[in-house]
């Protein structure tokens, strides 16, 4: 949320914010109060405007802005997971590992077998329901080091996406129920 016109420097902050990788997918509220003015604030890259005073504006754009900011949030959360993960790399070369987190975008491993691990991957594991499905994607190696390696999906195979998002569901409600429970120690 940027107050472009009370703040000091909050139109060029809203124009900078949009350079920076972190923040090229994250919802920006902007508000405005005349100096700055809803166009300029979405050619800015604001997602959503509120004019002052934002209590007659706030109530039709919250309810959409929140829905919009849970969806980016869920995104990028990780779900910690302890799950066996297949995968292969460019040379057809097999190895295993164990999950440690899981979101929309991507996945932690921790290698069985220290290696060194780079590039594009294919990556498969199978999602734990009633039915379980095998989960196939390629990814491209993040970050890595001898034991663990951060993965960023590139492609999902349709199937396996719809599987994975209901999958994350159930994670997530799993959590939000864990953190409403009533602690008993």
């Amino acid at each position: 949320m940027i107050d472009c016109d009370d703040v000091p420097g909050g139109a060029e902050a809203l124009g900078q914010i949009r350079n920076t990788p972190a923040n090229k997918q994250t919802y920006i509220l902007a508000i405005v109060n005349g100096s700055t003015g809803t166009r300029a604030a979405i050619a800015l890259g604001a997602n959503f405007v509120l004019s002052k005073p934002i209590q007659q504006t706030l109530p039709g754009i919250l309810p959409v802005a929140i829905a919009e900011m849970e969806r980016e949030h869920r995104r990028y959360f990780r779900y910690d997971v302890d799950l066996p993960v297949w995968f292969q790399n460019a040379l057809g070369q097999s190895c295993t590992a164990r999950m440690k987190n899981v979101s929309e975008s991507g996945l932690a491993i921790k290698l069985v077998d220290p290696v060194g691990l780079r590039g594009r991957i294919k990556v498969k594991f199978e999602l734990p329901s009633i039915q379980p499905q095998t989960f196939h994607a390629k990814a491209d190696v993040v970050w890595s080091d001898s034991s663990v390696a951060g993965l960023r999906f590139v492609h999902i195979e349709k199937e396996s996406g719809i599987a994975l998002q209901g999958w994350l569901t159930s994670l997530e409600g799993r959590s939000l129920f864990q953190q409403s429970a009533p602690n008993t120690n």
